[in-house]
């Protein structure tokens, strides 16, 4: 038998399990140096300037209409779990 993989590139995964879509304009934050900042962020927002590391000041200071979203990484990590039981199960 040979050998097979699978490449998976979810570039939204930690806001699309959230809920949002790759065109919504929205961030995951959590506390990282002492300020709530960005940790993740959809392809539409990062075309509008916002960046991972920004304080949320930072991003609602270059778009005051973007959606945030508190990180819950418990939660990330069962939903992780669970695309690779599901990815086990076909490879």
């Amino acid at each position: 038998m040979s050998d097979r993989y699978l490449a998976v590139h979810f570039p939204a995964f930690r806001l699309e399990r959230c809920g949002y879509d790759p065109r919504d304009v929205a961030v995951l934050i959590g506390l990282e140096r002492s300020a709530m900042r960005v940790l993740a962020l959809t392809p539409a927002a990062s075309e509008l300037g916002l960046h991972r590391g920004m304080t949320v000041s930072e991003a609602r200071s270059v778009e005051p209409s973007v959606e945030v979203e508190l990180w819950d990484p418990a939660g990330e990590l069962t939903d992780r779990s669970a695309l690779l039981r599901a990815w086990s199960r076909i490879s």
